[in-house]
């Protein structure tokens, strides 16, 4: 019998947390799902030290000029 796989997004929300909830009611007495969780991330913003002086003290010796 072929395995069923699914792969849900999850970002910690609480429109993620109620599509989880349904998942695991549904196919938690099923052995041939297989539910995988994916995070990702949402990058950093670039800090730019140049443009700010107090920054720019801070990092010291961290930088090449």
């Amino acid at each position: 019998m072929a395995r069923q796989k699914i792969l849900i997004p999850y970002n910690f929300n609480a429109s993620d947390s109620k599509a989880l909830d349904f998942l695991v009611n549904t196919f938690s007495h099923r052995e041939d799902v297989s539910i995988t969780l994916f995070n990702d991330y949402t990058p950093l913003p670039e800090i730019v030290i140049k443009g700010n002086p107090e920054l720019g003290k801070m990092s010291g010796g961290m930088t090449l000029k």
